[in-house]
């Protein structure tokens, strides 16, 4: 368990270390962050007890006010992926308050020695801490295993990640694992949701270097939009070419394919069962953009959105989140569709 425990400092403070690097952040936006830091403060209070104070008993029952977070920092982060709304603040109230009950529990414990404390919280929080826990965890395994496509890779991960965590649980409550168990296959789900988490924050920092080393390349050139005349024998009707065009509008509103970076028009057609010249045309003649234009409009509209949220974010790295694989494209696309460099727009941003 020492092992563990360091392996799991180590890890989150490096995870730490590596986001902020990408420029300042505001924990508002980045539930992800949060669970993060939550996460170093839980180990190293777990490390704390069991190192410095070698209180077994404390290390064992005292769980953190932590664990009442997790669950809706995690859902959080999920819902922004979507594109959905966000949580109620009321989710998080449960960690606040049970967090002062810890830091009075705790520090009753310590300067008086006496059990009572650490026996109430013992036998009700604890309680309410698993039934959080097997809540948020349960609901993320069954929402994300509904969704067709994922925006992120960690959103992938977070599905095994869930369902031990859940099976953990309800094992430990059952009683058919000892404690130490239990605590073993928690915590390593947690590290596993940080190594899926430094994976991306890894694969952006090797990106936005490559753009960095690499010469300035020409963006990817653009296929003229076809005029119509090359579709009057089509088949395809103006009210079905309307109804493809506004299905692959959901597509990018609803589900956001557009961050895949490798999103080409097969995979549209895959996801949607329509012929691929069947997509092409629907856009030609429908919205008068080709493939590229229509989906790197999505990834600049995003790349707009976030650098007002967070003028002070790193341009290369918001690129690489937005979708776009390389940085003459990023630039091209901004400025023809702003009339402005990111750069510049940042700066009318930050004033």
């Amino acid at each position: 368990m020492q092992t563990l425990l360091t392996i799991g400092i180590v890890q989150f403070i490096i995870s730490l270390f590596l986001i902020f690097d990408r420029g300042p952040v505001r924990l508002k936006e980045s539930p992800m962050i949060i669970l993060l830091i939550f996460l170093s403060f839980h180990f190293s209070i777990k490390g704390f007890l069991l190192y410095v104070l070698q209180d077994k008993y404390m290390f064992q029952y005292f769980g953190t006010c932590f664990n009442f977070a997790y669950g809706p920092l995690i859902l959080d982060f999920v819902k922004m992926q979507y594109g959905r709304k966000r949580l109620h603040r009321l989710h998080f109230f449960p960690a606040v308050l049970f967090g002062v009950i810890y830091l009075f529990v705790g520090g009753m414990t310590l300067s008086t020695h006496e059990m009572i404390y650490m026996e109430f919280y013992r036998s009700y929080i604890i309680l309410l801490m698993f039934l959080s826990l097997i809540g948020y965890f349960a609901y993320l395994f069954f929402y994300l295993l509904r969704q067709s496509t994922y925006p992120v890779q960690v959103l992938k991960s977070i599905i095994p990640i869930s369902a031990t965590v859940v099976f953990f649980l309800l094992v430990g409550w059952v009683q058919l694992l000892p404690d130490f168990w239990l605590r073993w296959g928690i915590y390593c789900s947690f590290i596993m949701l940080a190594v899926q988490y430094l994976r991306y924050e890894l694969e952006v920092r090797k990106q936005v270097q490559e753009w960095k080393s690499a010469q300035e390349s020409m963006p990817e050139k653009e296929v003229p939009v076809q005029k119509s005349e090359k579709y009057e024998r089509s088949a395809l009707t103006p009210q079905q070419a309307q109804q493809y065009a506004r299905q692959l509008e959901g597509l990018m509103t609803q589900q956001k394919m557009f961050l895949n970076q490798e999103l080409s028009l097969s995979d549209l057609s895959e996801k949607t069962g329509i012929p691929k010249h069947h997509l092409s045309e629907s856009l030609n003649l429908h919205l008068g953009k080709n493939f590229y234009q229509f989906v790197n409009g999505y990834r600049v509209r995003e790349a707009m959105r976030l650098i007002e949220e967070n003028p002070g974010r790193k341009l290369l790295h918001l690129a690489f989140d937005c979708g776009f694989n390389t940085k003459a494209t990023f630039n091209a696309y901004f400025k023809k569709m702003t009339g402005h460099t990111p750069s510049h727009y940042r700066m009318a941003a930050r004033n």
